[in-house]
C-alpha cells in the first residue's frame, strides 16, 4: 500500500513475486483510477461545504484589557459597539499625608492630600510612615509620580532594615517580602539639602505598576464610553483656561478676540486622551488673521495649565508621557488686538489628516442605589494568588452584581473579643442583612477564608462563624474597644464579600440605566471608556457638594421653567464642589478624577468587516482546491507512468 494515500487504499503489484500468474495490471489499474477520481470527488465536495458553511462573527472581541483607550482595528466597519465592563478592586496601602499617619518632619509642607515638598536644610531630614501590614513572601510594586533626584529618597524597610531606595529617576520597583515580614516601612529622606518634592506614592499588592489611587477602590458603575474619529480636536468643545480671554466655537470656526482686553491672551483648551509611544500631529486648517499674528499651541497638564510640551503646526511628536488626559491648549499672543479665526486637526501618526469636524457618540452605563442616592461601585474579590473569585460586571444590558461592600466603622454595633494581644484588639459584631456563606472576604484588598477563631497578632485578622457574624483584629498596640472603634472610624477599611447568590439588573431597573449607543466609524476609530459623573443635584444655596472628584466641568445645565440650559460654574482645586450657583436643580458632568477609582476591565466587541473575511475565506478555499487539482494531476500523470513501466514489464 501506498505511504502518502492509506486512506484511499490503492493496490500495488511486483509482477516478479507474482510470477505474472494471477497479475492482471487492466482490472487493478482500472480499480486505482476508480477510487482516485472517488477521492477527488469527495473532497472537491467538502470545500465547496466548507465555503457555504463557513461562520463569520458579526463582532470582533477586543480584549480583556484594563486600558481606557481602545484602537479599533482595520479590519472593523461602521456600526454599533457592544461593551462588557468588569468590576476591579485594589488597595493603596499607603495614607494620605494629611492623614496623621505620617511623622512629618518639621521642613515639611503638605501641599496637598498626596504630595508634599521637604525644604532641606540639612542632610536626612526624614519622614516616615512605619507600621505597614504586608504579608510574607508576596510581591508589592512601590511607585511615585514625580522623577526623584540622586538626593531625594523614597526607602522601603522590613525589620527595621533598608531593603532598597528609589532615587536618580527610579519612578517605580516591585519587590518580595522576607518569609518573616508582617510590616514594613517607607521613609522619604535626603542625602543634601535642597527642595524636592514627593508625590503620589502608592504600595500595592502586585506585580505590575498601576495608575495612582487613593485608599481601596473599586470600580466606579458610572461610565461615559465615547467613541470618536480620526479627528481628536473637539473644537465645539473647547473650554476657558484659568482667566484668559475665553475662546468660542461660532460652528464653523474656533474664534480668538482679546480687543477688549489687549493686556490678556485669548486661550483655551480641548481635552484629549494621549497614549504613551504613540505619535501625533496638530495642523491648523482656514487660518484668517484679522490682526494681530498666528495662533500657538502646547500640550498642558489638565486643570493645572502647566505646559508638558510644546508642539508646532504640522509638526509630528512623540509621546513620551504617561497615557491620560490632558489639554490641547491654544492661544493667541499677548498684547495689541488679537483676532483670528481658525480650525485645527489632531490625529495620530505623522501625517495631518485633511480637515473633517470631530465626531463623536455617547454611551452611558450608571447604578444608582434607589434608597440612599448613591453611585454604587463594582467590586472584584481576589483569592490569595490574586485571582479572581466574584466580581461585578455589565454585559448585554445587565448588571450582574455578586459582591457586597461595607465600610467597617461604628455605625456597626461592635463588641470586645479580646483584650490587647500584644499589637492588636479584637473586635466582633453581626452584620444586618449580611451572608458570608461563601466562606471568602476581602478587607482592604487582603483575602480571607472562613476558620476557626484564632488567636493571631496578624492585623486584620478575620473569621466569621455565622451569617453576618465578623470577627477582626486592628493594629493597635494599646487601649480598649472605643479605641478600637476610633481606629476602624479613622481607617474606614473596605470588607467586600461575596453574595450567597447574584442579584440581576435589567435595565431601567433598580437605579441601573444604560443611554445612548457607542458607534465604530471605521479606520481610525478611538474608544474610550472611562468612570464618569452625570447626575442631577439640587443646590439650596451656592454650591453642589459632588459624589466624585471630577477633572473639569464637561457640562453644567440649570432646570429654568422645565428647561435645561446651559450655565457656569466655578470647580473647587480638589475637584469635588462646585460654586458660583443658584438655588434649584442641576445636572453636573465630568471625568472623575483617576485617583477615586480602580479602573476597570473592558472586553469590547466590534463591527467586523464580514464580507473581506468572507472573500478572505473564499480565496484560501480556492487556493487549497488549485493546489488538490494540481496535485491530483500530478498523481494522475505519476499513475500513467507506473501503468506504462507495467505494461513494458508484462512483456
Amino acid at each position: 500500500m501506498s505511504n502518502n494515500t492509506q486512506n484511499l487504499k490503492l493496490y500495488k503489484a511486483d509482477p516478479k513475486t507474482d510470477g505474472n500468474e494471477y497479475f492482471d495490471i487492466e482490472k487493478m489499474l482500472n480499480k486505482n483510477w476508480d477510487t482516485i477520481d472517488q477521492a477527488v470527488e469527495e473532497d472537491r465536495s467538502r470545500i465547496t461545504k466548507i465555503e457555504e458553511d463557513i461562520h463569520i462573527p458579526d463582532y470582533k472581541i477586543v480584549g480583556p484589557t484594563t486600558k481606557s483607550i481602545i484602537d479599533v482595528g482595520g479590519n472593523c466597519v461602521k456600526g454599533q459597539v457592544s461593551p462588557k465592563i468588569d468590576g476591579v478592586t485594589r488597595t493603596n496601602l499607603v495614607p494620605n499625608f494629611d492623614s496623621g499617619k505620617w511623622n512629618l518632619h518639621a521642613n515639611v509642607t503638605v501641599n496637598s492630600p498626596t504630595k508634599v515638598t521637604l525644604n532641606a536644610t540639612a542632610i536626612g531630614q526624614v519622614s516616615k510612615l512605619i507600621n505597614i501590614p504586608v504579608k510574607p513572601n508576596q510581591k508589592y510594586t512601590i511607585s511615585v509620580k514625580n522623577s526623584l533626584t540622586a538626593n531625594a529618597r523614597v526607602r522601603v524597610y522590613e525589620n527595621g532594615v533598608s531593603n532598597f531606595a528609589l532615587y536618580d529617576g527610579e519612578l517605580y520597583r516591585t519587590f518580595t517580602t522576607g518569609s518573616t515580614t508582617q510590616y514594613i516601612e517607607i521613609w522619604l529622606d535626603n542625602v543634601a539639602t535642597g527642595t524636592f518634592v514627593f508625590e503620589e506614592i502608592l504600595l500595592e499588592e502586585t506585580d505590575t505598576v498601576k495608575p495612582f489611587i487613593i485608599g481601596t477602590k473599586s470600580t466606579v458603575c458610572s461610565f461615559r464610553n465615547m467613541s470618536h474619529g480620526k479627528n481628536l480636536a473637539n473644537e465645539s468643545g473647547i473650554k476657558v483656561t484659568s482667566t484668559y480671554e475665553p475662546v468660542t466655537w461660532n460652528g464653523e470656526k474656533l474664534i480668538f478676540d482679546n480687543r477688549d482686553n489687549t493686556g490678556s491672551r485669548a486661550r483655551g483648551y480641548m481635552p484629549v486622551y494621549l497614549q504613551n509611544g504613540k505619535q501625533y500631529i496638530v495642523k491648523k486648517y482656514n487660518e484668517l488673521i484679522i490682526t494681530g499674528s498666528a495662533i500657538l499651541m502646547s500640550i498642558a497638564v489638565l486643570r493645572e495649565g502647566v505646559t508638558e510640551k510644546q508642539i508646532y503646526d504640522n509638526v509630528a511628536f512623540n509621546w513620551d508621557k504617561p497615557t491620560g488626559l490632558y489639554g490641547l491648549d491654544m492661544f493667541s499672543n499677548y498684547g495689541s488686538l488679537q483676532q483670528i479665526e481658525v480650525n485645527v486637526v489632531f490625529n495620530e501618526g505623522n501625517t495631518a489628516i485633511d480637515y473633517e469636524k470631530y465626531t463623536e457618540s455617547n454611551q452611558y452605563i450608571q447604578k444608582i442605589n434607589p434608597s440612599t442616592g448613591e453611585i454604587e461601585t463594582m467590586n472584584a474579590i481576589y483569592d490569595s494568588n490574586g485571582q479572581v473569585v466574584a466580581k461585578d460586571e455589565v454585559i448585554e444590558e445587565k448588571l450582574y452584581k455578586r459582591t457586597g461592600k461595607i465600610i467597617l466603622n461604628s455605625n456597626q454595633n461592635w463588641a470586645s473579643a479580646s483584650s490587647i494581644n500584644t499589637n492588636s484588639f479584637a473586635l466582633q459584631t453581626t452584620l444586618q442583612n449580611v451572608d458570608f456563606s461563601k466562606n471568602i472576604v476581602n478587607i482592604n484588598g487582603t483575602q480571607f477564608i472562613r476558620k476557626g477563631i484564632v488567636n493571631s497578632d496578624i492585623p486584620y485578622t478575620f473569621d466569621f462563624l455565622s451569617s453576618g457574624y465578623i470577627w477582626i483584629r486592628v493594629p493597635i498596640t494599646t487601649g480598649i474597644l472605643s479605641d478600637a472603634i476610633t481606629w476602624l472610624n479613622n481607617n474606614s477599611p473596605v470588607l467586600i464579600y461575596q453574595l450567597a447568590q447574584p442579584q440581576i439588573y435589567q435595565n431601567g431597573e433598580e437605579g441601573f440605566s444604560i443611554t445612548g449607543s457607542l458607534e465604530n466609524y471605521g479606520e481610525g476609530t478611538t474608544i474610550i471608556m472611562e468612570p464618569y459623573l452625570r447626575k442631577s443635584y439640587f443646590a439650596t444655596e451656592t454650591s453642589i457638594i459632588l459624589d466624585y472628584p471630577i477633572e473639569f466641568i464637561d457640562k453644567l445645565q440649570k432646570l429654568d421653567d422645565g428647561v435645561w440650559k446651559d450655565v457656569e460654574g466655578v470647580l473647587s482645586s480638589n475637584g469635588k464642589m462646585i460654586t458660583g450657583l443658584e438655588a434649584g436643580r442641576y445636572i453636573v458632568e465630568g471625568v472623575i478624577r483617576s485617583a477615586y477609582h480602580a479602573g476597570q476591565e473592558i472586553v469590547l466587541s466590534v463591527p467586523m468587516d464580514v464580507a473581506g473575511e468572507v472573500e478572505s475565506i473564499g480565496k484560501l478555499s480556492n487556493q487549497n482546491a488549485d493546489i488538490l487539482k494540481d496535485y491530483m494531476l500530478q498523481t494522475d500523470a505519476h499513475l500513467f507512468n507506473m501503468e506504462m513501466r507495467l505494461l513494458i514489464l508484462e512483456k
